[in-house]
């Protein structure tokens, strides 16, 4: 920490990360988190996409207890283990949120650095882009990054600028998700590519990232988050198919993480 002295990290922190949207940032981040709660750590999941927040539809369908104000900070809500913190939690849909300067950090001081999270691992569910918050967060916090991309050709491109901008700030970077990479077919049991991309480890400036796991667009997990419940909330599904994706994600950033 550089600015704020008195937040208390976690040991473990993710920045689930693209330079492009729609890739599925906060799907990801969602599912990451419960993956870590069902294997009994403490862990905490902050909405860094101030203006736009996604990651209250993904779970409206738990019930946590709500955030509120405590002097001047907003206090995460809870549910179990993990520490829940998004603008969408404090407005309606409609609401906007658009800061830059002061205003975003002070912002980001309410809602993030002005508290004590004590979680073993914290994830980050970053916007997209390379703004102004993107520098706030890499400059005032070290931690590793995860990015998410699908294996198409603008969304490598978009994820060349992020690794730009990591770069300047010299953050590990943990590995690659392609997500929506392809479908299970349920008659010939084959992988059935989405994209004419390819799966191959993803190389910047002579560094190369691992790809740690290709996710398949899953329709039990695309309905799940349509009602607001994360896919991995339910620890009953340990043969399936998605689920092992994400406990074999966690391990690799257990194992990624410095």
């Amino acid at each position: 920490m550089k600015n704020f002295s008195n937040f208390k990290k976690a040991d473990r922190i993710i920045y689930v990360y693209s330079g492009k949207g729609g890739v599925g940032k906060s799907t990801v981040s969602v599912n990451i988190a419960f993956t870590f709660l069902n294997l009994g750590y403490k862990v905490g999941l902050f909405d860094a996409d101030l203006s736009t927040p996604s990651i209250p539809t993904l779970v409206k369908g738990v019930k946590f207890t709500d955030q509120y104000m405590h002097k001047n900070l907003v206090m995460p809500a809870k549910y179990k283990g993990l520490l829940y913190s998004s603008t969408g939690n404090l407005g309606e849909t409609t609401d906007g949120s658009f800061l830059s300067g002061q205003y975003l950090k002070g912002a980001l001081y309410q809602l993030f650095f002005g508290i004590s999270w004590d979680v073993d691992i914290l994830i980050i569910d970053m916007p997209p882009g390379t703004t102004d918050l993107h520098t706030n967060l890499f400059y005032n916090l070290e931690g590793d990054i995860l990015f998410v991309t699908t294996p198409h050709s603008t969304s490598h491109e978009d994820l060349i600028r992020s690794a730009a901008l990591i770069e300047r700030f010299n953050l590990n970077v943990i590995g690659v998700i392609e997500n929506m990479s392809y479908v299970n077919c349920t008659n010939c049991e084959k992988q059935i590519p989405l994209h004419n991309g390819q799966n191959l480890d993803f190389n910047y400036n002579n560094k190369s990232y691992k790809i740690l796991s290709s996710l398949p667009f899953d329709a039990e997990l695309s309905y799940l988050s349509s009602i607001g419940v994360p896919y991995m909330f339910d620890k009953n599904k340990v043969n399936n198919h998605t689920y092992l994706k994400y406990m074999f994600i966690a391990s690799e950033i257990l194992k990624g993480v410095k």
